[in-house]
């Protein structure tokens, strides 16, 4: 190439321009973008399992940390045959002394187990968030999630979760 090719004022001179202009902009909208992708906590991070209590029908499962959300990933409960769906998970400013007796204001996260009695129902398979975010607490009491089991039919199973 020659100098009169790429002279200061050619078309090809502004044209090169153009290109080069183009691709930083690209580059530039495709680093902001990339800021700015909503991503699933449970298909990102690992995941912590919590057995579900069914001594207790009201137990806290799942204790709020401060300014953290609570993605539920997977549900997996076991019941007696014979029995109805009998477990509830709920999230609330639960007071310390009396957890989950007291979660307010709350919310039902879902109502769980099987159609057909003397079953484990797994239900998603902790690759997607299947409920949440629970909301994350600014301050004290933080927001906890609890589980309140039918005990005449929730005989064991677990909660997958991951905390943010």
């Amino acid at each position: 190439m020659n100098e009169k090719q790429f002279k200061s004022g050619s078309v090809r001179h502004w044209a090169l321009i153009a290109i080069m202009c183009s691709l930083a902009l690209g580059y530039i909208g495709f680093v902001f973008a990339q800021s700015a992708v909503t991503y699933d906590p449970c298909a990102v991070y690992p995941h912590t399992s919590v057995n579900i209590p069914v001594a207790t029908p009201t137990q806290k499962l799942i204790a709020g940390v401060l300014n953290k959300q609570i993605y539920i990933c997977g549900v997996h409960v076991a019941q007696f045959a014979g029995a109805t769906p009998g477990l509830t998970l709920s999230y609330g400013e639960v007071a310390a002394a009396t957890p989950c007796a007291t979660a307010t204001p709350g919310a039902t996260l879902g109502i769980y187990g099987s159609g057909t009695a003397g079953t484990t129902n797994n239900i998603a398979s902790g690759t997607g968030t299947l409920v949440g975010p629970v909301p994350a607490a600014a301050g004290t009491p933080v927001v906890d999630v609890c589980s309140l089991a039918n005990t005449a039919s929730v005989a064991g199973g677990s909660v997958d979760y991951v905390q943010r």
